[in-house]
């Protein structure tokens, strides 16, 4: 099977002196004010700091270095933040199952958070005691999933790593398992939901529980791998050559974004999912560019397109090494200001 295209998949310190915190900055001028000092990107671009309804965030940690306290360090105060958060380690047995709910970012709840269970010892009940006890200790506004990305081999998963736990009759190596098949995920997905619905925390609430997808979801090798009525859905979406006003420019820096081709991904994308559910929320939670100066005008297309389209979380993803992203420590100040002076102040969710 060929790679679908458009896939976008990735290969799974301290901060620089060049730039200072916007925080205590923007907090001490106000949020309107601080929108105006810079300037919207495009004309079409208005500040709208009262009715802004993305919660922007980040992946929270990138090795040692906190991505998310110096993402919130440089941003202004007064908006609601979000976090990404990784556990790789594949569920193979009881004890696997975390006994707690992740906290790397104390004081914040709204947190997308990914596991990756074996979904034949899921199917079988094997970790719903576990996982019915972590539930219990999650905080209100989390959400859950499982195995992000799961597609079609050659695209199972960043860098296709999940291709060791499928079958080698749908292109898996199956060196692992047999059981990362689109009936066993999706089923997987709805046995997870049903979870989360049934055993509310400690509060009385119940965690969120959806899937994250890259590629078209409107292609098979995809869109068949996508549940039904979940909670909410999760895109993944990179700047690649397919959005460029000159595909085949061999520098990237020299062509513009293709406005029209980021809208029409991200509406078919929509489309699909309304086929498939009802009232779900739906969420940006990877994204950046490769190319640098694309970096603004990613961030306010897929914002434009949110804001208008009923999305909520927007979570930036950045990694050192990261082909697709880079280290969010060596994120330039001309882009960094942008975020914190104009596109947050547009587009962010104020804390209420």
């Amino acid at each position: 099977m060929n790679p679908v295209p458009g896939i976008d998949q990735l290969s799974q310190d301290t901060v620089s002196s060049q730039h200072a915190s916007r925080r205590t900055f923007l907090k001490g001028v106000g949020i309107a004010g601080a929108a105006s000092l810079a300037g919207p990107l495009l004309a079409s671009t208005t500040a709208r700091a009262s009715t802004g309804t993305l919660i922007y965030g980040i992946n929270d940690h990138d090795g040692s270095y906190d991505n998310y306290a110096h993402f919130t360090a440089d941003n202004p105060s007064g908006f609601q933040y979000s976090y990404r958060a990784y556990d790789d380690t594949v569920w193979e047995q009881t004890s696997d199952v975390p006994k707690t709910w992740i906290n790397d970012n104390p004081g914040n709840n709204y947190m997308n958070w990914s596991v990756r269970p074996d979904l034949n010892l899921l199917l079988r009940g094997t970790f719903d005691q576990q996982i019915i006890a972590l539930l219990a200790t999650a905080p209100d506004h989390a959400n859950l999933t499982m195995w992000h990305e799961a597609a079609a081999p050659p695209n199972c998963g960043p860098g296709n790593n999940y291709a060791v736990y499928a079958p080698t009759s749908i292109g898996g190596t199956g060196t692992k398992g047999s059981w990362m098949t689109a009936q066993n995920l999706k089923a997987g997905h709805a046995h997870m939901q049903n979870l989360c619905a049934s055993n509310p925390n400690a509060n009385g609430n119940h965690v969120s529980y959806g899937q994250i997808f890259i590629g078209p979801a409107d292609q098979s090798q995809v869109g068949d791998w996508i549940a039904s009525n979940l909670d909410w859905y999760g895109i993944d979406i990179y700047d690649n050559s397919i959005y460029w006003n000159d595909p085949d420019a061999t520098d990237p820096s020299k062509t513009t974004l293709n406005q029209s081709a980021i809208n029409t991904r991200m509406t078919n994308d929509k489309q699909f999912l309304d086929s498939k559910a009802t009232g779900y929320k739906l969420h940006i939670t990877e994204t950046n560019s490769p190319v640098i100066q694309h970096r603004k005008n990613w961030a306010l297309y897929l914002s434009e397109w949110m804001s208008n389209n009923g999305g909520y979380r927007f979570q930036w993803f950045y990694k050192c090494g990261g082909k697709l992203s880079g280290c969010y420590s060596d994120l330039e100040t001309s882009t960094r200001d942008y975020f914190a002076d104009t596109l947050i102040p547009t587009y962010g969710k104020p804390i209420a």
